[in-house]
């Protein structure tokens, strides 16, 4: 789990138990000691306590059985998901408790931490220390004396934002009035399509932020830039009201809400049947847009969506460059064929008349994002079809048995070609058939990839299957 709140944890026997969860949750079969040892990279002795300690803390409808000479093998109900398990344990953790008692305001100097979290305060600046390895790439610094965050303060909302986001946010909203009804108000307030979750945690940020007096600071040129839009005005006057009403006494700066207004971009889903995704005095510059994506994507039509992330994430950058960053960059592996389309942007957006249009400091990041909307207007204008060769044999009737069966399972971007009760050849085979599924043997190869059935598929076979023609519709 390659996670933010992870890469903050000191624990190294917290870190071997949740390798531990991860490795036998993958597992239908018990795995030996050994197995969990190379995993883990610690001795037999070390693995026997981590195993020890994990069942104390896991809940009591899971459990770590042990059979000898067998192996360990995780008994977990279906429902919730081991990462949902996983990140309810991390919860517990003095790393978690510190940074959201900080958060919460509880906590003021090192012996305050050290009472709340019934710890030493050796153990605190240990855990401090691991902190400040991973805040130094959000420009920030967890300081002792006294005890903050030291840095920008549009970063360290950041950094709150990516930390919290890990986790279901639900339990952080006790206490903050922030109902379903407030967050209708809020995305029709602002005229574009949002994640309310998102939006929910940014509102939750500000007001513990203001509460505690830690107010935003915004560079002059973007405060005259935005006050002076008419979206921005009409945005003030709602959310002042909607404030007012739901947090009583609360009163929000003017350049709180400059941040505010800029900050709800990060919250746009882009996949709606919106009909727009940017503010309307954004989307007049999507002439200058076409002109900068012109040498990646010289033909495609329905840009809208790739235009208005471009200058969303241009006015985020404006507050904070860490809205560059795509939270997929550590944990999506791209499919091969969009390897060299995500090489191709990486390469365009460090060119210097980029970077003198749209200054991009992380594009490596910037690149995964333009990769995953190109990959997708690629898909909405292709229109062919990925052909797939069924061939069956079988007792009287099994073939158009076996026919409907698959059926059932073809996404449409495939298109079925079939052979049943006959033998097919290489010359029967179009050239651009992608693979071909028999339950035969198939001598007769056509550099094409085989999948092979039992005469009669069982359950597990049709359900691997399924899942490779959505790879293969998917990533082709």
């Amino acid at each position: 789990m390659d996670n933010l709140f992870f890469r903050l944890q000191e624990n190294k026997q917290f870190q071997r138990q949740i390798l531990i969860l991860q490795y036998l949750n993958k597992k239908d079969h018990p795995s030996t000691s050994q197995e969990l040892s190379n995993v883990t990279k610690t001795s037999s002795p070390t693995l026997r306590s981590d195993i020890d300690a994990l069942r104390q803390i896991l809940p009591k409808e899971m459990t770590i059985t042990f059979q000898k000479r067998i192996g360990y093998q995780l008994m977990v109900p279906r429902s919730p998901k081991i990462e949902t398990i996983i990140l309810d344990l991390a919860k517990h953790t003095p790393v978690f408790q510190l940074i959201d008692q900080y958060f919460r305001g509880r906590i003021r100097s090192l012996q305050s931490a050290a009472a709340t979290l019934y710890s030493s305060q050796s153990r605190i600046r240990k855990i401090i220390k691991q902190l400040n390895k991973e805040l130094q790439t959000y420009h920030l610094q967890w300081r002792t004396s006294p005890m903050k965050i030291q840095g920008n303060e549009a970063d360290i909302r950041c950094f709150l934002f990516d930390f919290y986001q890990s986790f279901n946010i639900d339990f952080m909203a006790e206490g903050i009035p922030v109902d379903s009804d407030f967050m209708k108000s809020v995305q029709t307030l602002i005229g574009l399509p949002i994640d309310p979750l998102k939006a929910q945690l940014w509102l939750i940020i500000l007001t513990k932020r203001l509460s505690h007096k830690y107010p935003i600071v915004l560079d002059l040129a973007l405060k005259e830039d935005i006050t002076f839009r008419e979206s921005f005005n009409q945005f003030k006057k709602r959310v002042r009201y909607l404030f007012k009403a739901t947090f009583r006494n609360q009163t929000i700066p003017h350049e709180e809400l400059i941040w505010l207004y800029i900050v709800f971009l990060n919250c746009v889903v882009y996949s709606s049947d919106a009909d727009q995704f940017c503010y309307p005095e954004d989307r007049e510059h999507y002439d200058t847009y076409h002109q900068f994506f012109l040498p990646m994507i010289p033909s495609v039509e329905n840009t809208d969506e790739l235009y208005a992330f471009s200058v969303n994430l241009r006015l985020l950058s404006h507050v904070s460059s860490h809205y560059q960053k795509n939270p997929l960059k550590n944990s999506f592996d791209l499919p091969l064929h969009l390897k060299k389309l995500y090489e191709d942007w990486y390469i365009y957006l460090k060119t210097p008349n980029v970077q003198q249009f749209f200054p991009i400091l992380h594009p490596e990041h910037v690149a995964l994002s333009f990769t995953m909307f190109h990959y997708s207007l690629l898909k909405t204008t292709d229109t062919t079809r990925i052909k797939v060769f069924f061939s069956f044999h079988g007792n009287a009737g099994l073939s158009s048995y076996l026919l409907n069966l698959v059926e059932q399972i073809i996404p449409r971007s495939i298109q079925p070609l079939f052979a049943t009760g006959t033998h097919a050849y290489r010359k029967d085979l179009p050239s651009d058939v992608s693979l071909i599924v028999c339950n035969h043997r198939w001598n007769d190869w056509n550099n094409c990839p085989v999948f092979t059935l039992s005469s009669l598929p069982q359950e597990k076979e049709w359900l691997d299957l399924h899942q490779l023609l959505l790879n293969l519709s998917a990533f082709n």
